[in-house]
């Protein structure tokens, strides 16, 4: 195991609807904000991440990592967390990690053995679903349930959502007996990202991308104009 500091950490998370931050300093204090940004993140994060510095009485560069939160969710709001990050990885010379919606499952439901299908938001009409056991998560189980069939595929077994906002959760999702939820703050995503860098993993930051299995129609059209543009 890499020998690391956890002190003076920041965690970022625009996954979905609200801009959650966590910062560790001091070696085992933890602040949090959380604010609901819509679709503002990008016009938020830089100063909301300044006034969580600031309470804390952290000057920037004195960050020692950073932990994203890599989704799946809002395709502009993973974009611009993502974004921030690397920026600062590279501007401060420190590490970086990202950490996904099915590890933070994972973690949360690490107590319980039964293996349990975990389910995110993709579409509209559909979700991601993965398979989590004893708190460890295969990457390669995730697939793309139409939310119409979720009843059929899923009914039987443990279900769990994540990452929904709790007025949304769609009714088919209800309507499976066994199904519950995951909650999650920055607290949360800060204590994974440190056990992860503890562990030497650290993020290339040419590979650190939202975690997709299917590329969203914003994502399509976004490649679709810079191949206009070249």
């Amino acid at each position: 195991m890499t020998e690391f500091s956890d002190e003076n950490i920041l965690a970022i998370d625009c996954s979905g609807k609200e801009l959650n931050l966590g910062l560790r300093f001091g070696h085992d204090r933890t602040v949090k904000l959380s604010i609901e940004a819509g679709r503002s993140h990008g016009q938020l994060i830089i100063e909301k991440i300044s006034d969580l510095l600031r309470s804390a009485e952290i000057k920037v560069k004195q960050l020692r990592a950073l932990v994203v939160s890599t989704g799946p969710g809002s395709f502009t709001g993973l974009r611009i967390a993502l974004a921030a990050a690397k920026g600062m990885a590279i501007a401060l010379n420190i590490p970086a990690v990202g950490v996904s919606l099915f590890e933070i499952a994972a973690f949360k439901l690490s107590k319980t053995e039964q293996a349990a299908i975990v389910i995110v938001p993709f579409k509209r009409d559909s979700v991601f679903a993965g398979e989590v056991t004893s708190g460890n998560f295969d990457n390669s189980s995730i697939r793309v349930v139409p939310i119409k069939q979720l009843k059929n595929q899923l009914s039987g077994l443990e279900v769990v959502s994540c990452g929904f906002d709790k007025e949304k959760i769609p009714i088919e999702v209800k309507e499976i007996e066994t199904a519950g939820s995951v909650c999650f703050d920055a607290a949360d995503l800060l204590q994974i990202g440190i056990e992860k860098l503890k562990r030497g993993e650290v993020s290339d930051l040419a590979d650190l991308e939202p975690l997709y299995v299917q590329k969203s129609q914003a994502e399509i059209n976004f490649e679709q104009a810079q191949r206009d543009r070249n």
